[in-house]
This record gives structure tokens, sequence and C-alpha cells, in this order.
């Protein structure tokens, strides 16, 4: 009998000490997934743009709670742009001490935009959002470019007006699109040194986004023409937005506009000299094709 209990005790003995190994090893295994977990990236429910193409924001998930959180990221350039989905609304409210809820003020500033889809198409400055109207849901499309002030508006005219009146280059650089951009940056810088124009150094950037856009470019319609989404462009007169047929989103207006017949019939007088052709009285249909290879049709 004693040596069936001594067995019987080194039995249990044995079964206790896997036991205790057993739960050991579970614990080191969790210990181990809890660390490893610790080490991953950070995962993100959402990132936009606030101020690109250096500013964004993105809605970090806790991956072990499931918390949201906001955080600041400061990479650039358009791999992370092309992702931003939507840019949230802001709402300010004043609330007066001592009332209730239902007494609160509230402000609000204008609805923002909605995005649903951000991509660059000339960066650092040329950008292109496809809004949605959150009462209709309908889409426009919204080219985003740099603001300028009143002040910065007229020293651009002022630039661009000198700039043509003192064009002194020859054929060859306006045929070769990089010699033609290197050329007109100089001259931009010349100029603005020259005639003491107030243009600021955190701001000769933008001039020079906007100086080649309206001289070697096709204007405000320059981003329209550079989007590789974009398979047809509409203008059918001034005060009327351009509609576009957009690869993905198919027709879509736009936030372009032209305010004036001037202003427009400069344009298709340009777009008929790139063609190769005059546009007149006596030929006031001009069908062609832009340096680009694109298709060219204007019934004047």
């Amino acid at each position: 009998m004693s040596e069936t209990k001594e067995t019987l005790k080194e039995t249990e003995g044995i079964a206790e000490n896997q036991m205790t190994k057993k739960e050991t090893s579970i614990k080191e295994t969790e210990q181990q997934a809890g660390e490893t977990k610790e080490k991953l990236p950070h995962a993100f429910k959402e990132f936009h743009p606030v101020n690109p193409p250096f500013g964004h924001v993105g809605i970090q998930v806790d991956t072990r709670s499931g918390k949201h959180s906001r955080s600041k990221d400061g990479h650039a350039g358009g791999a992370l742009m092309s992702r931003a989905k939507t840019v949230p609304k802001k709402t300010v409210e004043l609330v007066e001490l001592g009332k209730e809820p239902e007494q609160e003020t509230k402000v609000r500033e204008g609805l923002p935009f909605t995005f649903k889809e951000f991509y660059p198409v000339s960066p650092p400055f040329g950008y292109v959002g496809i809004q949605v109207d959150e009462k209709t849901g309908k889409l426009s499309y919204l080219t985003i470019e740099p603001t300028m002030t009143d002040q910065e508006k007229q020293a651009l005219a002022k630039l661009k007006t000198v700039l043509m009146e003192e064009a002194n280059v020859s054929l060859s650089v306006l045929k070769d699109e990089v010699l033609a951009e290197d050329y007109l940056t100089n001259e931009i810088k010349r100029a603005v040194r020259a005639f003491r124009l107030k243009v600021s150094d955190d701001a000769q950037d933008k001039f020079i986004y906007y100086v080649k856009r309206d001289l070697l470019g096709y204007g405000i319609l320059d981003i329209l023409m550079r989007d590789l989404n974009i398979e047809d462009v509409s203008c059918n007169g001034t005060g009327i937005p351009i509609y576009i047929w957009h690869r993905y989103y198919e027709s879509l207006p736009t936030n372009v506009v032209y305010s004036s017949k001037e202003e427009l019939d400069s344009f298709v007088t340009r777009l008929a000299y790139k063609a190769g052709h005059q546009i007149s009285v006596s030929r006031p249909i001009v069908e062609g094709a832009l340096p680009e290879s694109n298709k060219l049709t204007i019934p004047w």
C-alpha cells in the first residue's frame, strides 16, 4: 500500500510540474505577442491633407483597445495625398458660462469641402478634388491652386506685362519646354529685382508657377489639360462652368469659369495658334491637334 501511495504522489508531482511548465509557456507566448504588437506600425482608419504638401492628419487606431486618436504626419508628396478621402467639418462653438446646452451659441464656418478623391496634377501647387455635395450627393471637379492677396494679384499682372514687353528669346528656346521654363524662371527673378516688385521670398515660387501656367501653359485650364484622367473639356461660353469628362466619374462641372468675353476670345485665339491655325470671321471653325496631341475643335 505504501508503495502504491508513493507512486500516486510521484505521478501527481509530475502532472503538476507539467501544468506549471505549460502555464509558464502560455504566459511567455502572450508576453511575446504583446511586445510584438507594441512594435507594430501605426494603423490608420483615415488619412487626409490639412496643409499640403507637408501637413497631413491621420486617424490612428489603437490595435489593442480599438480607440481612435488624431496624429499629425509630416510626409510630403502625392503618394500620400492621393489616398486622402475627406476633409472633416470644422465647427466653432461659443458657450456662455451658466447656460444650459440648449442655449449654446454656435458659430459655424461655411461648409468645408468633402472630397471623394484628392490627387496632385501639378505638384506642389496644382491639385484636384472630386467634391461631393452633402445634400444631393452630386459630384463636381475642383482645381485647387495657391491663393493670392489683392496686392499679389497686382504684382503678378505687372510681372506678366513686363515679361511680355521685354521678351527677347529665340524660337529654338520656345520650342523646347525645358529651355523655355528655365528661361522664364530666370527672367521672373530678374524682373522682380529690377522693377522692385513686392514679391516676398516665400511667395516667389508661387509667382513662378502662375507665370509659367499663364504664359507657357493653358492659363486657368492648365490643370484640366494636364490631368490624365480627363478625356474631354467643354466650354459653352462666359459665366458657365467648364465641363469635363472624367475617366472614373464621367461628366462633371468644374469650378473653372471664364468671366468675360475678352478673356475667352483671347484664350480661343491662343488655342488656335497652338494648333497651328488662325480663327476669324472667314474661318469660324478650327479643327486640329495641340502640341500634346490633344484633339481641338473650335466653333467660333
